[in-house]
């Protein structure tokens, strides 16, 4: 449970980068050294999308066969998995391309709300009942027992989502 806390605490420190970083560059700053908008397409692919992919084999089968509301939430964050995917594979189109613009800018802002709500939503909701479910002996996988996520600075291999 603690890990999934880390990793949350993690991509809030990202998006908050990142998130000054944007701001910084639409009040016309010049910015110098590594920056946000470099490193976050990495962070994505490696950490982000990992991330995803665990909560998704792990977590969310211990809730799936939960109470109607536990199934909505269920639902409701695959739902935004997909969403954020989209965002992301949009947001990395345009990084890719290699030039500040309005549009890359733009999407950075909305990566940046959007992934925060989304993680905000499950510190909420998520993890207190992954809690209750867990000290309810439910029979399912442990999530402390989830391979850690580990972030690497290198470039992904071409794998496709």
């Amino acid at each position: 449970m603690q890990q999934l806390q880390n990793e949350h605490k993690a991509v809030f420190e990202r998006l908050l980068a990142l998130e000054n970083e944007v701001g910084n560059l639409m009040l016309g700053q010049v910015l110098e050294g590594t920056n946000a908008l470099l490193t976050m397409p990495v962070f994505i692919e490696n950490a982000i999308l990992p991330h995803f992919k665990i909560e998704e084999q792990t977590i969310f089968p211990i809730l799936a066969n939960g109470t109607p509301q536990e199934m909505e939430l269920v639902k409701g964050l695959l739902a935004e998995h997909i969403v954020l995917r989209d965002l992301f594979y949009s947001y990395l189109m345009e990084v890719r391309k290699g030039v500040v613009t309005e549009e890359l800018l733009t999407l950075s802002k909305h990566v940046c709300y959007q992934l925060t709500t989304h993680a905000k939503k499950e510190d909420a909701l998520l993890i207190p009942l992954l809690r209750k479910w867990l000290n309810l002996g439910s029979g399912g996988p442990s999530p402390e027992h989830a391979p850690p996520i580990v972030f690497s600075e290198e470039e992904p291999n071409s794998q496709s989502s």
